[in-house]
């Protein structure tokens, strides 16, 4: 009937704006990320302030599935430089108890300086710096040596560690804040609340 037909029309109307409508909006979002010229902040500013909230959401989202991969990568690295530093120690006092055994029983020197030698990043080095034949003077001077070094890097790893621990917390908290902000920006975006400002929009800079 005539009725449907124009019914039909109607509804081919509406569609034909809603495509229209989508094309306008990857256009100016193209656009967008033209001006942000790759800075991601600016970018992130820029879809703010045209309105295009769902894309910030998405944008905070990527950005803090990133962030927390870095987090991941970051602890990573400073586990294994602690790990360094701890088997250091635990080598130094090694060779320090070695030594000192030697110092009872000379006989042993070959012995243990080969194994010093063998236990070296730099075997070639540390066999030319170490004389074949038993020294008294030497060994006590290298136990003195070794054990003021491992102080240093106890007193290192205390340093390394704490500061780690407390910027790890730094960023927990940091992620912590954006994600229940953007959490609650995300839930009035679907309960159809009026959202005016970009959460984080004047954020400082994760620690």
């Amino acid at each position: 009937t005539l009725k449907n037909l124009l019914r039909q029309g109607d509804t081919a109307v509406l569609e034909y704006r809603e495509v229209l409508r989508a094309i306008e909006k990857q256009e100016a979002i193209k656009d967008i990320h033209r001006q942000a010229g790759g800075d991601p902040q600016r970018l992130r500013q820029l879809l703010g302030e045209a309105g295009h909230f769902r894309e910030v959401q998405e944008f905070d989202k990527e950005d803090l599935d990133r962030r927390g991969k870095e987090a991941t990568i970051r602890k990573t690295d400073a586990d294994a430089r602690e790990s360094k530093i701890e088997t250091t120690i635990k080598q130094i006092e090694r060779h320090a108890s070695m030594l000192a055994e030697v110092e009872k029983n000379p006989s042993l020197w070959p012995h243990v300086r080969r194994m010093i030698i063998m236990e070296d990043d730099t075997p070639e080095q540390t066999a030319a710096s170490i004389p074949e034949e038993y020294d008294p003077n030497f060994v006590k001077m290298t136990i003195a040596k070794g054990l003021t070094y491992a102080q240093q890097l106890e007193q290192e790893l205390g340093r390394v560690k704490f500061a780690h621990e407390q910027k790890a917390e730094a960023e927990r908290l940091h992620l912590a804040r954006e994600k229940f902000a953007q959490g609650k920006w995300a839930t009035d975006l679907t309960r159809g609340i009026p959202v005016k400002t970009v959460p984080g929009a004047n954020r400082p800079p994760p620690p």
